[in-house]
């Protein structure tokens, strides 16, 4: 498939080669037998705007840009490269802090073999910052003086710190692989959903994503003074821009921050 071809050459992911295929699918369900104009596209992603998330409505209208890029139709493309969607309000990123971490570790209930997969998986989610589809990468024997090399979106090659309570984890599993079952296969992306969405349930009382702890990884290292410039770098992000918008503090962190500076 061309399209596919032009995506691969722009570097992406695999995750977000398929996700815009998806969503080319889906836009051209929509036309039918239309020629699409700037009044249909509107409409189309009007359609996201009103039930799904920002971020969704985002996805959907980066992805039917890219196509009609492809497609060379540069004046719809342009007609549309500038349609203002909807802002997305900050107090809805979910983190969690490491004091509720550590505060949660003592506590969690750790029976089976299962729990225990479980609960490394939440925990180098949480101490790295990983894109859950990095995790395949992760292997204990590629591990040196608690760091590991990783290849992230763009094909780019970035290196993953292990802090000390996260080698203890990794000591303490048999297995060389985290994100596996017990045939030894790697689990789904979705898998690792459902299980940051329970942990988070059940120990943070927060309903929260893969995503929600690549965020609170970036944040954390904010509430630590880590200047921007290494959490960029750790993130494995290309522009600071990124970096930025997966940062979050509340307003009383941000009043702390500076108290007495003036």
């Amino acid at each position: 498939m061309k399209y596919k071809t032009y995506l691969r050459n722009k570097n992406l992911s695999v995750s977000t080669i398929n996700t815009y295929l998806k969503q080319k699918n889906k836009w051209e369900d929509y036309l039918g037998f239309k020629n699409p104009n700037k009044k249909i596209f509107v409409q189309y992603i009007n359609k996201y705007t009103n039930n799904y998330s920002p971020n969704t409505t985002k996805l959907v209208y980066s992805s039917v840009l890219s196509f009609l890029k492809f497609q060379k139709k540069w004046k719809l493309y342009n007609d549309c490269k500038d349609i203002r969607l909807p802002s997305f309000n900050p107090s809805y990123k979910i983190t969690i802090t490491l004091d509720e971490y550590n505060f949660s570790k003592e506590y969690i209930k750790i029976t089976n073999w299962y729990e225990k997969r479980d609960w490394l998986i939440f925990s180098f989610l949480f101490s790295t910052g990983i894109r859950v589809n990095e995790l395949n990468q992760i292997n204990k024997k590629k591990i040196n003086n608690n760091q590991i090399k990783i290849r992230g979106k763009g094909n780019k090659t970035r290196i993953i710190y292990i802090s000390k309570n996260l080698q203890e984890l990794l000591d303490n599993w048999k297995a060389n692989r985290i994100n596996i079952s017990k045939k030894n296969k790697f689990i789904t992306n979705k898998q690792i959903s459902i299980i940051i969405k329970k942990i988070g349930n059940d120990y943070f009382n927060k309903n929260i994503s893969p995503h929600s702890l690549r965020r609170s990884y970036a944040t954390n290292l904010l509430r630590k003074k880590v200047d921007l410039k290494t959490v960029n770098t750790l993130m494995g992000h290309s522009n600071l821009n990124t970096t930025s918008k997966y940062l979050y503090l509340t307003d009383d962190e941000i009043k702390e921050n500076i108290k007495g500076i003036f």
